[in-house]
């Protein structure tokens, strides 16, 4: 079976990337083939690179900000949101 591990980071000692690196292992194991789908990836890591998946991505940031700062809704983040939405989405599909 091809298995896809996608996250904004599979990097480093972080739980998440620790947990994934583990399961990877073990489903290679099992004989499956795992590709990994990041905005981050060890260096030398198998996988597809794709930076806007990051969480410190600037978009996302930009995004975030907008999200929790001041105490007015800001009607065009619904709308920006989407847009990155699609976005992200046709570069997992392309994965």
């Amino acid at each position: 079976m091809r298995i896809g591990m996608v996250s904004t980071r599979l990097a480093g000692t972080d739980g998440v990337s620790l947990e994934a690196a583990k399961m990877s292992h073990i489903l290679r194991e099992m004989g499956h083939i795992v590709v990994d789908c990041a905005g981050e990836l060890d260096e030398g890591s198998p996988g597809r690179l794709i930076p806007t998946f990051h969480f410190e991505d600037p978009t996302a940031q930009e995004l975030g900000n907008r999200a929790f700062a001041g105490d007015v809704p800001d009607p065009e983040l619904l709308r920006a949101i989407g847009d990155q939405a699609q976005s992200l989405k046709v570069a997992l599909q392309s994965f």
